[in-house]
This record gives structure tokens, sequence and C-alpha cells, in this order.
């Protein structure tokens, strides 16, 4: 069985998942070599010049979320990538922990707009073979179960959005790149060049945990006792039915992009997680229906209380949307391999 702990991440946590994203995504980025199609179509000279063209581009990116991610995180440690698997191993993580350390690397999305209106990174695309190859070279799971978690996450963001859209063409994102844009969108709003690092406290720590990769929550306020940082890998959901009210305002508040990606983590975490899963989907069925039911509680008073003229629309789309993501969500899982 795992723990809601396994979704509680320690400021260590958090560094080494910074650590690990970072150094498979390096040499990612070293190995990559432009697609056969593109090598055969363009002159040799070209091909390799187009090469170097966006295997600079690409490292710009990660120099430039490696600075901003942990300035906003104050990340201070810096693990060696050569040290990685052996500090993993001395750390001697419960399995639900690995599988939702692993979740957390395996379905991060680069090369994702980092500042307002920054088009410098359109068009880039991760090579998630070679991505989680490299992965796999650090954590204990093979590549084969990560492309098989990769996937899952991939086709639940999907899935949940054409669901939805089947009955009120409320979403639709063209990718997961998309998808993440608009959870970091808030986070520059208003931010140019270097003023991300003016942020401090409480708003540098979500902000850096939205650039970790979406969907986690900052611990800090909730009264958590463990040294809990963030709760990440969709644990803002399964925790629902533990934490105090403050704790469920705040994932109340969770946008509608930020609760889709967590589901899709939460799937793909169970995907890659060993058997047997029914008591663990049963949880998760449970406290998603719970916030499921808070949730059209608080579209119920919001209906009653304002008549149909004082209607804010994104408000009354917002209203629609998270429910109807938990009820995509557990329809999902309660199909999945157990």
């Amino acid at each position: 069985m795992i723990s809601i702990n396994d979704f509680n991440f320690s400021k260590n946590e958090v560094e080494l998942i910074f650590w690990i994203k970072y150094w498979s995504l390096q040499k990612t980025i070293q190995d990559y070599r432009v697609d056969k199609i593109s090598s055969l179509i363009r002159s040799k000279e070209n091909a390799l010049k187009k090469e170097n063209e966006i295997k600079t581009l690409k490292s710009q990116w990660l120099n430039e979320w490696h600075s901003k991610t942990a300035d906003l995180l104050k990340i201070e440690n810096e693990l060696g990538s050569s040290n990685l698997e052996n500090d993993i191993d001395e750390l001697n993580f419960s399995a639900g922990k690995l599988t939702a350390i692993t979740t957390e690397c395996m379905t991060f999305n680069p090369f994702y707009p980092l500042a307002d209106k920054d088009k410098r990174f359109d068009g880039l695309k991760l090579d998630n073979k070679a991505f989680l190859k490299n992965l796999a070279s650090i954590l204990p799971k093979n590549h084969s179960e990560m492309l098989k978690g990769r996937k899952a996450f991939e086709n639940a963001i999907k899935k949940i959005s054409k669901d939805i859209s089947k009955s009120n063409n409320l979403l639709l994102w063209t990718s997961v790149t998309a998808l993440i844009a608009v959870i970091i969108a808030p986070v520059l709003a208003g931010h140019i060049g270097t003023a991300l690092f003016s942020l401090h406290g409480a708003a540098a720590t979500s902000a850096g945990l939205a650039f970790l990769g979406g969907g986690a929550i900052a611990a800090g306020g909730f009264g958590m006792a463990g040294g809990t940082f963030a709760i990440m890998v969709g644990g803002s959901i399964i925790g629902y039915s533990f934490g105090n009210s403050t704790y469920k305002a705040s994932v109340r508040n969770l946008s509608n992009e930020e609760i889709l990606i967590s589901c899709a983590k939460l799937i793909s975490f169970l995907t890659i997680h060993k058997k047997p899963k029914v008591g663990i989907i049963r949880d998760f069925c449970k406290s998603s229906r719970l916030l499921q039911m808070d949730l059209e509680e608080s579209a119920d008073e919001y209906y009653l209380l304002h008549s149909k003229s004082k209607l804010e629309k994104k408000r009354s789309e917002d209203l629609k949307r998270k429910p109807a993501i938990l009820v995509s969500f557990r329809r999902y899982i309660r199909k999945m391999e157990r």
C-alpha cells in the first residue's frame, strides 16, 4: 500500500527531483540529433547547422530554467550527475515514494515559455524516448515502464479533455506543453527579465514549483508535520480528505489546468506502481469524490447567490470544469488494470 506521505516532499527531496530533471535533460540535449527525414532533405552541412541551432536553443532554455527555478526554490546543494543513483539508494525511499519521484520526473515537459509573452522556444520538442532512457539510468525503473507511464500521462490529458468537451466544449489544449504554459502564465504575468527574482516566501516557492513541473502546491501555512515542503504528483487531491480547512481551500482554488495535470500524474503513478492497485484506486476515488462534492457545493452557492445576468463567465465555467475533470478521472481509473 501507499501512504499520503509518499506525495509529501521535503526540501531535500524537491532538490533531488530538480537535479534528476536537470541532468537527464542536459544529457538528452547533448545527444540530440536531427531526425532522419530532416537529414535526408537537407545537405549534411545544413543538417548539422540545424542540429546545432536546436541544441543551442534547448541549452539556453535549460540554463534559464535552472537559474530561475533554483533561485525561486532556494536550491543550495548541487547534486552531481554521477552520484544521483547512489544518493537515491542511500535515502532508502519507500516503494510509493520512489514511484512518486519517478512519476514527477518522467512527466516533465520542458521548453515552455520562461518569460511573459516569450516566443523564443516555440516549436522545441522533447525527445521522450531519449529523456526517459537517461532517467532510467538514474531511477530504479526500467525504460519500458517509464515509456508506459509517460504514455499514460499524455493519454490521460487527451482522454479527460475529450471526455469533457463531448458535452460542453469547455476544455481544449493542443499539447502537454500548451497545458503547462497555461499553468506558468500567471507566474510570468507582469514579470519581465529578472523580475521573478524579486519574489519571496510563499510566492517564490509557488512560482518555483510551477517551473518545476506544475500541479504541486507549497506546504507552508497548512501546519503539516515532518518537514513537508511541497505536495506533488497529484498528492494535493489524494490528501484532500485529510487536510484542514486552509489546505482544502487551497486545493479547491487550484486552476482547471493544475487539477487536470494532477489527475494525469496520478494515472501515470498508477500505471507504473506495482500490483495490487485496487485499494489505491479506491482511496484515489474517495478523495477525488470528496473534492468534487465540495466543488459542486461551491457551485450551488454561487448560482443561488447570483442572478443569471450577474454571473461571471470565467467563474461560471470554472465551476463546471473542475468537478467534470474529477468525474472523468474517477471514470478513467476505475477501468485501469489492477
